[in-house]
């Protein structure tokens, strides 16, 4: 950031009319009157629960130094600026405040239902691995090179993305991994982003809360692809239905992945699993490789071809030896334990994920052991989607037992009533509202060779319960449980 810039220097290149006032000088970037500090410019966002142009008054009177609105506004303030796209003048006035540190940059940007964080872990591990310093932002949280940060959303607003961009270079790096959630490319907050390679994981069945209908999940996901510049790539899953979509509008350059088809460009030749985690053969565009892990599950091999492809795209010589690869947090996270049976922590909060997280702990189990499955789904959010998460974990677990999992404004009893309407003829299932309750029973009941997979949560640690968040670890409940229980 310079001291120097001024309003018109930020806002070039964007779409508005002064309605009133002149150029001055500007000390930041503030799209919430509670934090504006004096000297900012105020953006008057319109959202679907808010309007910014209600608290123009309020950035009036702490100081700012001018207000862009999409709205003619009876102020008598100046500078007003009215922009017909708040949201897109926001991202590209946050990227020019800061030099537009993306473009300085090799940019990776990944977006899809599942996946995502375990695909951005993976690229981060090649790429440092490969000598490259490499910044990491997404839904476990942000990283500079200091360890993790608490990040409140998988992808911030765009002020809070440009800063990190530029931290990251200040910081040293080379190289930036970043989730891109739906709702952010809905939402605009990557605009005036310079991706060198934008990726693609899947499409499954989330979010239709906020989107509204699948088709409409899928434009959003797509608008990723359709912003890069021709000089950038595309790389997707081909085995997924949607990635022509994600691309029939895109100038990239495309690069495939799949399991099966080998007129990809990146293909599994075969592939193998041990207690130990599996072993790839990947045919490349240049090369076979064979590429050894600690990660377990069919799911994991997507990840993993995404990963090589995108660091390969991006000049990096991935190295073929993962076995080091640190766990990450909250995805499929095995529990220290001294136990005869297994304990996994995983994220999984869709009908497609649950199914991943279920098949890859059955690759575990040993000898007559049995798999049991604790899950909830999450209050005022997709309610298509409770059926059918009890569908996947009676159909493919041995025991399941349907607890609560940040019920929100709603009651536990009614979410869990909703995911019972989907378990299947003749499963064996509990239901047991209480979250700790729920994992002393699964700890109580697990037996030699068994793998209790607790889905859900994840990294997060908190429960929401009608608006009250409270600290709620499953991984730190676990392990004061087995305390306890002297397991």
């Amino acid at each position: 950031m310079s001291e120097t810039l001024t309003l018109f220097e930020i806002m070039e290149g964007i779409e508005y009319t002064l309605k009133s006032g002149q150029d001055t000088p500007v000390s930041g970037i503030a799209y919430d009157s509670r934090t504006l500090q004096e000297g900012d410019v105020y953006f008057a966002l319109t959202g679907g629960t808010f309007d910014g142009a209600e608290f123009i008054d309020d950035a009036i009177e702490k100081g700012c130094s001018a207000v862009v609105t999409e709205k003619a506004v009876d102020r008598s303030f100046a500078p007003l600026l009215i922009t017909p796209d708040s949201r897109s003048a926001l991202a590209f006035a946050s990227s020019a405040f800061h030099g537009h540190p993306s473009r300085e940059l090799k940019l990776i940007g990944i977006t899809g239902t599942n996946g995502k964080t375990s695909a951005a872990f993976i690229l981060r591990y090649l790429l440092q691995s490969g000598g490259h310093r490499t910044a990491i932002m997404g839904t476990i949280g942000n990283d500079l090179g200091s360890g993790l940060t608490d990040s409140k959303l998988t992808t911030p607003e765009a002020p809070e993305i440009n800063k990190f961009l530029r931290d990251a270079l200040k910081a040293g790096s080379t190289h930036a991994v970043m989730e891109v959630s739906s709702h952010s490319l809905n939402m605009k907050r990557t605009a005036g982003l310079a991706f060198d390679v934008a990726l693609f994981t899947n499409l499954t069945h989330d979010h239709l809360d906020f989107h509204g209908d699948f088709d409409s999940y899928r434009e959003s996901k797509a608008m990723l692809f359709s912003d890069l510049s021709s000089s950038a790539k595309a790389i997707l899953n081909k085995d997924d239905p949607a990635w022509e979509k994600m691309v029939s509008s895109s100038p990239a350059g495309l690069i495939t992945y799949s399991l099966s088809d080998s007129t990809a460009d990146y293909h599994a030749l075969s592939y193998s699993y041990s207690p130990d985690g599996l072993r790839l053969n990947l045919i490349t565009p240049d090369a076979e490789t064979e590429i050894k892990s600690s990660l377990i599950g069919e799911f994991n091999i997507y990840n993993l071809m995404a990963a090589y492809a995108a660091a390969e795209t991006v000049g990096a010589e991935p190295g073929s030896d993962l076995s080091d690869l640190p766990q990450i947090p909250g995805r499929l996270e095995k529990i220290s334990i001294e136990s005869d049976f297994t304990v996994l922590v995983d994220y999984a909060h869709t009908p497609d994920a649950l199914k991943n997280a279920i098949n890859a702990s059955r690759e575990i189990l040993s000898g007559s052991g049995k798999l049991i499955t604790v899950f909830g789904c999450g209050g005022d959010r997709d309610r298509e989607k409770r059926p059918l998460m009890g569908e996947v974990a009676s159909t493919l677990s041995d025991f399941t037992i349907i607890t609560s999992d940040n019920p929100r404004g709603e009651k536990p009893e009614a979410v869990i009533s909703e995911i019972l309407t989907g378990i299947v003829s003749k499963a064996l299932f509990e239901s047991i509202p209480d979250r700790r309750a729920a994992l002393k029973r699964a700890l109580k009941i697990a037996a030699t060779g068994d793998v209790v997979l607790i889905a859900g949560k994840g990294h997060e640690a908190y429960q929401e319960v009608m608006g009250v968040r409270t600290k709620f670890s499953d991984k730190e409940v676990l392990i004061e449980l087995m305390d306890e229980m002297n397991i």
